[in-house]
């Protein structure tokens, strides 16, 4: 207590006095100047009011000390009060200026404790489907025939579109489609406040729909455009819905938010979630420059390894550079591009496999002409459990070739006899009597190949291959007087694909494989299904050729796959024809009144037909467990017996159906004939229309 006795009653000489003003008074001045001009960058916004409290202590410092040059003593007990009260002011704000410029230096040089990272953030990776439903019809048409031709949507998704309201609608429904899914969700608002956007998600779900607290509304807007009303301004929302506030323009106070927000999912116990941009425009245009570059950078990534799904909404042509709708695209795993012509508009979604894929919706998010084919999940569950009941053992297809034992023949002969399986009819049935039965199409191909190879065993090698002609096929393949329908397509096929083995994997399909390491659609890098299609033969969007190769290699042990989940059903006439007559795979009126009226369909239509058919099939695999490459065989064999009789199908017929090799290889023999009938349209369940679809006319191609 003396000591500060004594420090009261010291005096300071009054003519220094005057220099203590001024030196502070100068040093206060130049902290001003500098911390004004940093404080205007956006990010600092959180730092203002500690600036206002370390400006106040700093000049208060300055009257105080203007005292003592009126007043110099206060008593025998204090003497120059008001200049140690200054300096100790002064000292209080150098305090808080430290601490100030500590937190300034840690946004600008991002050090551990501020860094725009999500690595400490203690959240386990989310789950993402293989194919994620969006709440709008065209979407998810789009998803379903993506996946179907090898390719896949990834998350983040950037979203342009003009201000029609229509991009609003998608990533909206987009979220609300992952409240019904019990997913978690976080919604992003820079453009309005958060009890508008409330009002919105619950306009799109049942009234009443219970949201248990896992939509997070994180409030961008509030704090920065109304900052004199209270957060939590106007109506009251809905129960569940957990409000959060921040102010974007400072990127690393959104990505603390975000964080938390995810964390408050987890803890939730919920294993998915959606996370929504509104807009990412309007959050660049008034974020910090530099630090909202580095947030998008390292947001895009972490999301997608994290596992969240997330729309970036973005208005297209009002960014400025450097961050352009461009860039905002480079940087985008997927890109959808909504354009407004006249009537309808056009939708683009870039980067979901080897080219774009475009589709013309309607106001009601309808694909025009694209929702013609949908899958009737009851009768895929139905499906299902008749192949589970089957019990069926799929056999080695030790048969197929005569190089058991020969790797490099074996695997040769499947892939040059796979390239040119495809229809084999013309105005003349390509069909023979072999020892005694009548075989056609695929079968007789392979039984007269096998001949010749016994004959030639080299013939069916790149090398031979290369410069095949037709006339040297129709020696091969003639069975009578009939040979496979264009024959001279087939030869061209085959050089094509004896060329790409030269030149690129030094003659050995098995390369092929061994390049890609056993994988089909790798997370990076080219997968089998891609590598394939550099050959003609394999170039068929939805991969019909591929997975029946991969299906027949597997069986002879000449390949391993090792992402087996991916492997789809080859999809043919044989089988979208069996998905139209049980009803698996429903048509509207449109496509009903062309298949049934044995119009040609154009080639868009049956690419519709063939995507739906195999999503419908993967259903099928996933609710029997039985892989789609081991019921296919059933599909196919007794599909070609089915489609034989004329239609309607005859039900008595079907008990006359029987295929030795594969009977013997089903455990349910009542589930079998149940099989049958449900394939051919006959069964309780169906109704009397479908055993009358007819094949669908389609233009020739060596797709299928």
């Amino acid at each position: 207590m003396e000591g500060y006795l004594r420090v009261l009653q010291a005096s300071i000489d009054p003519k220094i006095v005057p220099n203590i003003i001024a030196a502070i008074g100068i040093t206060n001045s130049v902290i001003t100047f500098v911390l004004t001009s940093i404080l205007q960058r956006r990010s600092m916004v959180r730092w203002r009011k500690l600036t206002w409290i370390t400006f106040t202590f700093l000049w208060s410092s300055i009257v105080f000390c203007l005292v003592d040059l009126l007043i110099p003593s206060y008593g025998p007990s204090a003497n120059n009060l008001g200049t140690k009260c200054g300096i100790l002011l002064w000292a209080v704000g150098l305090g808080c200026l430290i601490f100030l410029v500590y937190k300034i230096f840690s946004v600008s040089l991002s050090p551990k404790r501020r860094r725009l990272s999500f690595g400490r953030s203690k959240i386990t990776p989310f789950e993402v489907g293989a194919i994620e439903k969006f709440g709008t019809p065209f979407l998810d048409d789009m998803a379903r025939r993506i996946l179907g031709a090898g390719g896949k949507i990834f998350f983040p998704i950037v979203l342009i579109t003009d201000r029609t309201g229509i991009g609003l609608k998608i990533s909206q429904r987009f979220l609300t489609q992952g409240i019904r899914e019990n997913e978690g969700c976080i919604y992003l608002s820079f453009t309005r406040p958060w009890n508008i956007i409330a009002d919105q998600i619950t306009s799109h779900l049942p009234k009443g729909f219970p949201l248990e607290n896992r939509v997070i509304i994180l409030d961008c807007y509030q704090l920065l455009y109304l900052p004199d009303e209270r957060p939590g301004m106007g109506a009251s929302g809905p129960p569940g819905i957990d409000v959060r506030f921040c102010d974007p323009r400072d990127p690393v106070e959104v990505k603390i938010e975000i964080t938390k927000a995810l964390r408050a999912i987890q803890r939730l116990g919920i294993k998915k979630v959606r996370l929504l941009y509104d807009s990412l425009s309007d959050f660049i245009s008034v974020a910090d420059e530099e630090l909202v570059v580095s947030f998008l950078r390292r947001s895009i990534v972490w999301e997608e390894l994290y596992g969240v799904k997330s729309i970036y909404l973005v208005w297209p042509d009002i960014l400025r550079s450097p961050i352009t709708d461009d860039y905002l695209a480079w940087f985008g795993n997927t890109v959808l591009r909504i354009g407004n012509e006249n009537d309808h508009h056009t939708a683009l979604l870039e980067g979901v496999g080897s080219k774009p894929v475009a589709m013309t919706i309607d106001g009601k998010l309808e694909g025009i002409g694209m929702g013609n084919f949908s899958i009737d999940e009851e009768r895929a569950k139905q499906i299902g459990d008749l192949i589970t009941r089957l019990r069926y053992r799929p056999d080695e297809c030790a048969g197929i070739t005569p190089f058991v034992g020969d790797p490099y023949h074996e695997a040769h002969f499947i892939f040059f006899l796979t390239a040119i399986d495809h229809n084999t009819h013309g105005e003349e049935r390509y069909e023979m009597i072999v020892d005694g039965s009548l075989v056609h199409g695929s079968d007789l191909l392979y039984e007269l190949a096998r001949r010749f190879a016994r004959m030639e065993r080299d013939f069916f090698t790149p090398q031979r291959l290369k410069n095949v002609s037709p006339d040297e096929l129709v020696r091969v393949f003639r069975a009578g007087l009939v040979v496979p329908v264009r024959i001279h397509e087939r030869a061209k096929l085959l050089n094509d694909a004896a060329d790409t083995l030269l030149e690129k994997y030094d003659g050995d399909i098995r390369n092929l494989f061994a390049g890609a390491d056993g994988y089909l659609r790798p997370s990076k890098g080219p997968g089998i299904l891609s590598l394939l299609r550099e050959f003609k033969a394999y170039e068929d969007p939805l991969e019909k050729k591929s997975f029946l190769l991969v299906k027949l290699l597997r069986r002879r042990k000449l390949v391993a796959i090792r992402d087996t989940e991916n492997i789809n059903v080859p999809v043919d006439h044989v089988l979208f024809t069996l998905a139209l007559r049980s009803g698996l795979v429903r048509m509207d009126q449109s496509a009903k009144e062309a298949i049934m009226g044995g119009v040609c369909l154009d080639t868009s239509l049956v690419e519709a037909l063939r995507a739906v058919t195999l999503m419908a099939f993967r259903e099928v695999a996933a609710i029997s467990k039985v892989a789609a490459d081991e019921f296919d065989d059933l599909l196919w064999a007794y599909g070609r017996e089915i489609l034989k009789e004329a239609v309607p199908f005859p039900e008595e017929k079907a008990a006359a159906i029987s295929i030795d090799h594969l009977n013997e290889r089903i455990g349910d023999k009542n589930a079998l004939a149940a099989f049958i009938r449900t394939m051919a349209g006959i069964d309780s369940e169906s109704l009397k229309e479908l055993s009358r679809i007819p094949i669908p006319c389609f233009s020739p191609t060596w797709y299928f």
